[in-house]
């Protein structure tokens, strides 16, 4: 875990447990290693692959809409879950820091067997490879759930 000037206390704590990585402040919700000069997630180490972008990005994710990916829930267990939705991108900018960023989420929809933590999970697909994603339940639905995967990049 990476600690960039911050004390640790019980954020940090929580941030460790939860696999989280800290730097200049701000908290990213993904199990990767952090470039010396962004602070956006980029791809984990072992995952490097010429076709994978350093940093996840809107556009890698447009060809693969609807369709489907996996989910591991456990060392044994997996389930089946669509790309329902991919969000615009839209740039936040921050006057105060002169710093602006870039975000956009993933929608996947499954059964509702689905988990509901939000936690770190291993996402696999066909094209794209392995790659560890938080994802958080949202919505209520009553025959599908809707997990949810938030990106923010500086810019």
């Amino acid at each position: 875990m990476i600690l960039a000037g911050l004390g640790v206390g019980l954020g940090g704590t929580l941030a460790g447990v939860l696999g989280w990585q800290w730097a200049k402040g701000r908290t990213f919700f993904a199990k990767a290693p952090l470039s010396s000069r962004h602070t956006s997630p980029v791809a984990p180490a072992e995952d490097l692959d010429p076709a994978k972008p350093a940093h996840y990005i809107r556009e890698w994710f447009e060809p693969h809409l609807n369709t489907h990916f996996q989910l591991k829930v456990g060392a044994l267990t997996a389930a089946t879950m669509k790309l329902t939705e991919i969000s615009p991108a839209k740039v936040v900018n921050n006057h105060d820091k002169l710093v602006s960023y870039t975000t956009f989420s993933l929608t996947f929809t499954g059964p509702k067997s689905l988990p509901e933590d939000s936690q770190i999970y291993r996402v696999e697909h066909p094209e794209l490879g392995a790659m560890d994603l938080f994802l958080t339940s949202v919505g209520r639905y009553p025959t599908e759930r809707h997990l949810e995967a938030i990106f923010t990049q500086r810019i």
